[in-house]
C-alpha cells in the first residue's frame, strides 16, 4: 500500500511517505485535494466541486471540467492510480486504502491539546499560509482560499497563545520569546503576544528592553487603531523592579546593542517610471528611486520601506499599501530628453489615496543632485510634523558629483543588484570608470567593494584571494573619502564577515551604518545572519525581524537568518519548517533542512533532502566538488562565516551524516 503526504500549509507540497514528491501540475487539482483534505475524511459533494472550482462556467461544462481534473490527477499520481474514490454517485473522496496523511489534519488534532508537546507540534506545523503562493484566477475559488486561510491562521494564532500560557508557566522565557516573535509575524498587533515578550524581558533583567518593546507596541497601536495598550500590558513593564545585575564575561566581551525604531512614519517609494526616452535609460529611473529612498531612510524619525519590496509591490500591480505596511507612498515619473530631465513626484497618503503634494521639475542633468534634494526636502516638509527640524540640513548634505559618473554609478548599481555573475563583472567595469572620472565618489567605492564579497561568496570566482583584497580595500577607501557614508561601512562589514571571518569588526562597522542610516535594511539583515551564525540566536532574530518589517515582501534572507538561528539554539523542528520555507530561493536551506531533519531522528528525509541539494549544485556550480571534502568545506566557509570551530565542526558533522562530504 502507498500513503501520501500532503502539505498543505505554506507551499503545498505532495509526496509519498517514504519521500518521492508527486508533482499535481493544475491550481484546481491542488485546490481539489486541498478541499478534500479539509474534509477530513468526509465526501465532497461534486456539485459542490464544480462551484468552488468554475464558478464562471454552466453546470454541463463545470462538470466536463471536473471529469478532465480527476482524470489529469490519476496520471499524476501515477501508478498509485487508487487515490480519488469517484466511484459514488454525486460525491469525491480519498480512498481508505491511499492513507492520505495532511498536516491539516495533524494541525487539528494537535491543536486541541493542552499539554505543551501537543501545543508546539501544532506550532511547528504552520510553514506559512494555507497554500501559500496559489493564486486562482476564479474569484470564487480565490474567496474561498482567503476564507480558509483567514480561519486557519486564527486557529493557529489561537493554538500559539495557549502554548505561550504554558511556556511562561514553565519560565521557558527565551522559547517564549521565539515563540511570540513568530506569533507577530502573523497577528502584529496581538497584544497577548506582545504581553509575553515584555514579561520575557522583565524575567531577564532587560528592563530596557521591555520599555521599548513596550513603546514599540503602543505606537503601532495608536498609529493603525487608534487606541491605547491595555491596563495589564502596561502594568507588566510599568510596574516592573529595576534590576541591577553583573554582565555575564561573554556578554562583557561582546555587548550586544539593539537599535529598534520607533517610526512615526513609515514610507515607501515606489519605483519611478519612465516616460518615453531611451529603454536603456532603466537603470536612470531605478536610480533615482532608489537614491531617493536612501535619503528619506536617513531620517531616524522616518520608517522607510526596503526597495526590494517596494519594487515586488509595484510589480504585483496592487492598489494599496497593506502588504508594505506604509503609511506615505511617493510615486513619480522621470523623462530623460538631450541634457535635461523632468520629473513628476507626489506624495500620497496611501490609506484613501490623497495627494498631499505634488509638483513637476524640469532641470539640466548638472543639477541632478540639488533637485533630489528639493523632492526630499518637500516630502519631509509635508511631514515636518514627524520629522526632527534638526535633521534636515545634517542629511541634505552631499559632495558635488559629475553626472557622468552618477549615471555609470546607477548603471552598475542596477546591473548589479541581482548578484549575478554578469551583471557583477559588467558593473565592475563601469564602477571603475566612475572612480577614475570621480575618484572621491565614495559610494561608487562601496558598491565595488560589495561586487567584490558577493564574488567571494560565489562558486564562480577563479581567484578567491583577489576577491578578498579588493572587497575590503574599497570599502577601507570608501570610508577614508567619506566617513558618514554609511554604504562604505556597510560595505566593509559584509566584506570582513565573508571574506575574512571577522565577527566582531563587521558587527562594529555594521552598527555605525545603522548609527549614520536608521533605516539599513542590508546592515540588519547581516547582522540578523552573524549573529544567529555566531551563537547569539535571539539577537540575530530582533535584527532579522526589525529588517523584515523594512522589507516585508523579500523576506527570505531574514527568515532564513532566523531558521539558523533556531538551529543553532536545538530548535530542529522550527529550523526545519523555517528552512523549508525559504528553500525555493536559498539552495543551502536545504543542506540545513536536512542537518535539521537528522537531528529530528528523520534519517530518510534527511538524506533527501541533502542529496536534492548536492543536484542543486551540481547543476548550477562551475566546478562541482563531487566527493572532494575539502572543496565542500572551503565553498560552505565562504558563505557560513561561523567563527566558533566546535560549532562550526558539529554542524559540519550533521551534514557529513545526511550525506554531504565534508
Amino acid at each position: 500500500m502507498t500513503g501520501f503526504r500532503f502539505q498543505l500549509l505554506g507551499p503545498p507540497k505532495f509526496q509519498t511517505l517514504a519521500g518521492n514528491p508527486v508533482t499535481i501540475r493544475s491550481r484546481k487539482g491542488t485546490g481539489l485535494l486541498a478541499c478534500l483534505a479539509l474534509a477530513d475524511g468526509q465526501p465532497v459533494g461534486r456539485d459542490h466541486v464544480c462551484a468552488l472550482l468554475w464558478s464562471d462556467r454552466q453546470t454541463t461544462q463545470a462538470r466536463a471540467s471536473l471529469r478532465q481534473l480527476l482524470v489529469d490527477l490519476r496520471q499524476d499520481f501515477g501508478q498509485a492510480r487508487q487515490v480519488l474514490d469517484t466511484e459514488t454517485d454525486g460525491v469525491i473522496s480519498f480512498y481508505e486504502s491511499a492513507a492520505i496523511a495532511s498536516d491539516i489534519g495533524e494541525f487539528h488534532r494537535h491543536r486541541r491539546g493542552d499539554d505543551r508537546q501537543s501545543l508546539e507540534q501544532a506550532f511547528a506545523l504552520r510553514r506559512g499560509q494555507f497554500l501559500e503562493g496559489l493564486a486562482p484566477e476564479d474569484s470564487i475559488f480565490a474567496d474561498w482560499l482567503e476564507d480558509n486561510r483567514r480561519a486557519l491562521d486564527n486557529l493557529w494564532c489561537e493554538a500559539t497563545t495557549r502554548l505561550l500560557r504554558v511556556l511562561e508557566r514553565d519560565g521557558d522565557h527565551r522559547r517564549s520569546q521565539d515563540v511570540a516573535g513568530r506569533l507577530l509575524s502573523v497577528d502584529p498587533l496581538c497584544e497577548l503576544a506582545h504581553q509575553s515578550v515584555i514579561r520575557a524581558h522583565v524575567a531577564m533583567n532587560n528592563r530596557s528592553l521591555a520599555l521599548r518593546h513596550y513603546q514599540e507596541f503602543r505606537e503601532k497601536l495608536d498609529r493603525e487603531l487608534g487606541v491605547e495598550p491595555d491596563a495589564l500590558t502596561r502594568s507588566i513593564v510599568l510596574d516592573a523592579p529595576v534590576q541591577c545585575s553583573v554582565p555575564s564575561s561573554s556578554a562583557a566581551a561582546s555587548p550586544l546593542v539593539v537599535r529598534p525604531r520607533v517610526p512615526k512614519a513609515s514610507i515607501a517609494v515606489l519605483p519611478f517610471e519612465q516616460s518615453g526616452g531611451d529603454p536603456q535609460d532603466l537603470h536612470f529611473a531605478a536610480g533615482l528611486t532608489e537614491d531617493l529612498s536612501t535619503e528619506l531612510s536617513r531620517f531616524a524619525d522616518l520608517a522607510v520601506i526596503a526597495q526590494a519590496s517596494a519594487r515586488q509591490h509595484a510589480q504585483a500591480d496592487e492598489g494599496r499599501s497593506s502588504g508594505l505596511d506604509a503609511e506615505y507612498m511617493v510615486r513619480g515619473s522621470v523623462r530623460r530628453a538631450e541634457q535635461r530631465v523632468r520629473i513628476t513626484a507626489s506624495l500620497v497618503h496611501a490609506a484613501d489615496g490623497v495627494t498631499l503634494w505634488s509638483e513637476r521639475f524640469d532641470r539640466v542633468f548638472a543639477d541632478l543632485f540639488a533637485l533630489q534634494d528639493d523632492i526630499v526636502r518637500r516630502v519631509v516638509t509635508v511631514l515636518s510634523a514627524r520629522v526632527q527640524a534638526f535633521e534636515m540640513e545634517k542629511v541634505l548634505q552631499k559632495p558635488p558629483i559629475g553626472y557622468e559618473a552618477y549615471d555609470l554609478f546607477l548603471k552598475a548599481r542596477f546591473q548589479q543588484r541581482d548578484c549575478k555573475k554578469e551583471g557583477i563583472l559588467a558593473a565592475r567595469t563601469l564602477l571603475r570608470e566612475a572612480i577614475a572620472r570621480e575618484p572621491r565618489f565614495a559610494s561608487a567605492h562601496a558598491e565595488l567593494s560589495l561586487g567584490y564579497s558577493y564574488e567571494h561568496q560565489s562558486d564562480w570566482s577563479t581567484d578567491l584571494d583577489l576577491a578578498r583584497r579588493e572587497a575590503i580595500a574599497a570599502a577601507e577607501q570608501a570610508i577614508a573619502i567619506d566617513p558618514t557614508n554609511s554604504n562604505g561601512h556597510r560595505a566593509l562589514a559584509e566584506a570582513q564577515f565573508y571574506c575574512n571571518r571577522n565577527f566582531d569588526v563587521a558587527k562594529a562597522q555594521a552598527e555605525i551604518a545603522l548609527v549614520q542610516n536608521p533605516n539599513d535594511q542590508f546592515s540588519m539583515c547581516l547582522l540578523g545572519f552573524a549573529f544567529a551564525c555566531n551563537g547569539h540566536a535571539t539577537e540575530g532574530q530582533r535584527y532579522s525581524l526589525e529588517s523584515l518589517k523594512l522589507n516585508p515582501l523579500v523576506s527570505d534572507p531574514c527568515l532564513f537568518a532566523i531558521a539558523v538561528g533556531a538551529y543553532f539554539e536545538g530548535g530542529f523542528a522550527d529550523a526545519a519548517s523555517g528552512f523549508a520555507r525559504v528553500a525555493r530561493t536559498i539552495d543551502e536551506a536545504h543542506a540545513f533542512r536536512a542537518a535539521s531533519l537528522w537531528n529530528l531522528g528523520q534519517a530518510d528525509a534527511a538524506r533527501d533532502a541533502m542529496q536534492h541539494f548536492m543536484s542543486l549544485k551540481r547543476g548550477k556550480m562551475a566546478d562541482y566538488p563531487g566527493d572532494d571534502v575539502d572543496e565542500w568545506r572551503a565553498y560552505l566557509l565562504r558563505i557560513l562565516p561561523i567563527a566558533d570551530s566546535d560549532r562550526r565542526e558539529e554542524l559540519f558533522e550533521t551534514f557529513r551524516r545526511a550525506g554531504l562530504p565534508v
